[in-house]
């Protein structure tokens, strides 16, 4: 009997044992695993935003270095046909592109003196090589293609009224004496400035699903210019139409305006010049 009653007393110790060992043994709650499944989101999220705005910043970067390519052609084709431009009526510098309308135009003659350039390479105005003619010439990469990293919309019109292609447009401009010469008007040593746009206006975006707006896609681009660039605001930042260097230190007219002649949103340019001086020996 005593053998008996100790077994027994010993049997409910031996139970709360294996009930307090039990006790002991916790999992993840659902509120730990929901925690653990946000910061997992959160970190995603953030690795995915900053490999997306990386790629869209080098993508504006890119574009501007193919701006500064066909910003130096247009250089050295001003310098080389330094002489022969000077002949060329002011006029011809009036570019043929409209936002949403029929462009006005020039229809004087507009190419160089045959002894200056002849044949298939001849640009139609001079004032407006395309980068046909600057390839033909030599002045651009054969490669160069003649294309955005942005898309662009298709709005501007030509003297025709048909839809104008979408390529870096070039116009050069004759100044004498510090004015622009919109004549015939001859100086002794003109200077030649120049200005590479995009003939069609970028397509704008909004923030959103990572993507970068167009103003700052071409505040990227612009600041990787540097001085010599330039861009249109859109309408409802500012609302002159002009196109603005970086910080809005300088400002240049737009060369695509609308129905209303207001420049339009969405245009980047790269400006340039060539002079030669003269001094007394």
């Amino acid at each position: 009997m005593r053998a008996s009653h100790l077994q027994n007393s010993y049997l409910p110790h031996a139970s709360l044992g294996c009930l307090d060992s039990r006790r002991d043994q916790r999992g993840f709650t659902m509120l730990e695993i929901a925690l653990t499944m946000v910061l997992a989101g959160i970190v995603a999220v953030s690795y995915l935003y900053i490999q997306t705005n990386d790629t869209q910043t080098n993508l504006s970067k890119a574009q501007a270095g193919y701006y500064m390519t066909v910003n130096d052609a247009v250089g050295r084709y001003m310098l080389r046909y330094y002489d022969g431009l000077s002949g060329i009526r002011g006029q011809c510098s009036t570019v043929p592109l409209k936002d949403g309308a029929t462009a006005s135009g020039t229809s004087l003659p507009c190419a160089f003196a045959t002894s200056v350039v002849s044949g298939p390479a001849a640009p139609a105005n001079a004032y407006q090589p395309t980068l046909q003619n600057l390839k033909a010439l030599g002045m651009l990469d054969a490669n160069f293609a003649d294309r955005f990293l942005f898309s662009t919309d298709k709005t501007v019109r030509n003297r025709a009224g048909g839809v104008a292609p979408s390529t870096y447009f070039v116009n050069i401009q004759r100044w004498c004496n510090n004015v622009q010469v919109v004549d015939e008007t001859i100086c002794l040593t003109p200077t030649f400035k120049s200005l590479v746009f995009n003939s069609q206006p970028f397509s704008r975006s909004t923030a959103g699903s990572f993507k970068m707006t167009r103003d700052e896609k071409l505040s990227t681009a612009l600041s990787e210019i540097g001085s010599d660039g330039l861009m249109s605001l859109e309408s409802t930042v500012d609302t002159s139409g002009n196109l603005f260097s970086v910080g809005k230190q300088t400002f240049l007219a737009n060369p695509i305006v609308n129905a209303a002649n207001k420049g339009i949103p969405g245009i980047l340019a790269i400006q340039n010049s060539a002079a030669i001086q003269c001094s007394a020996q």
